[in-house]
């Protein structure tokens, strides 16, 4: 590990260090408020979601609060070892006098639960972290019981949408709308093609909008993320029944039919469904039953996270 490499990106992701102003946008997620009430709260708080739904601006907002808080983002392949995360964390605490500590992406540094645990029992820190794979901070949760909780930043949903482009409405339901129904309806148009990233809320171009979701989340999770974390021996594959789920999002499925369209055995097919559904990807939803069995044994929905995501990848156009 190159210590003058690493104190070098403490700084850049930490201009406040050196006087610099930064500048994040003032709409806040429905999700903020809620981290508020736990920020000053002994517990690590985890926030997990979907790439690209604003974690780290929402973790970054948090620290605003602040003048003890200090931000690292382990995005770096580089920054990947646990060696550099208790760098970061010792230079934060011992040169920067830091009580607030953000690490975002943390889950890709193996055992940073362990080394949180033990700041946590004994130092007067609160951390704040970040992760695109649900398994690997669920795992943070089991070895850090008591001393976790964990929040989902979902997609935006509608309301976030259109506060984010100047709307505000106390309630989105037909009473409330009933009166701009052509604006309304156009926005909600909008929101199902583009809606679910900040980022790209007020793009304009088709093309662009379906790069960002194919190239900037999907294909970024599924060649990069989960691989990283799992061992994927077919990425092709793994992409290819996305596609599928993408033009069959809502529909029920069975595994074993899976199993004959992509010729593939049932543990793969099992294990990839469940690697989209951590990613957050995907969503599979149960048939409704009082008896557990029966909810297990009969055929399952699955839904893409957003309308969004599905129609970047079959390519739709309006």
């Amino acid at each position: 590990m190159d210590k003058e490499y690493m104190e070098r990106l403490i700084y850049e992701y930490n201009p406040q260090l050196v006087g610099k102003k930064v500048e994040l946008p003032s709409f806040k997620r429905h999700l903020y408020f809620e981290l508020l009430k736990w920020i000053d709260k002994k517990q690590i708080i985890a926030i997990t979601g979907l790439r690209r739904v604003g974690k780290t601006t929402l973790m970054k907002q948090l620290m605003q609060q602040f003048d003890n808080a200090t931000f690292f983002s382990f995005d770096e392949e580089e920054t990947q070892t646990k060696k550099a995360l208790l760098f970061v964390i010792d230079f934060f605490i011992n040169n920067l006098k830091s009580k607030y500590i953000f690490l975002d992406e943390v889950h890709y540094i193996k055992d940073w639960e362990g080394v949180l645990k033990r700041y946590y029992d004994t130092k007067n820190i609160k951390f704040v972290v970040s992760g695109s794979e649900s398994l690997e901070l669920k795992k943070g949760k089991e070895s850090l019981a008591g001393r976790i909780v964990t929040f989902l930043l979902e997609p935006l949903n509608f309301r976030e949408y259109l506060e984010l482009k100047g709307k505000k409405i106390e309630k989105v339901d037909y009473p409330s709308m009933l009166p701009e129904k052509e604006f309304f309806e156009f926005e909600f148009v909008e929101y199902l093609y583009k809606g679910a990233f900040p980022e790209i809320v007020n793009e304009k171009d088709e093309e662009v909008i379906r790069k960002y979701i194919t190239e900037l989340v999907v294909k970024k999770i599924i060649y990069g993320d989960i691989p990283r974390i799992f061992e994927i021996r077919r990425r092709d594959l793994l992409f290819a029944l996305f596609r599928y789920i993408c033009n069959n999002s809502a529909n029920l499925f069975e595994i074993k039919n899976l199993c004959n369209i992509f010729s593939a055995d049932y543990e793969t097919i099992s294990n990839y469904l469940f690697y989209l559904q951590e990613a957050f990807l995907i969503k599979v939803s149960e048939i409704y039953s009082k008896s557990i069995a029966k909810r297990i044994r009969r055929n399952k929905k699955i839904y893409v996270v957003h309308p969004s995501v599905a129609l970047a990848v079959l390519g739709y156009k309006r």
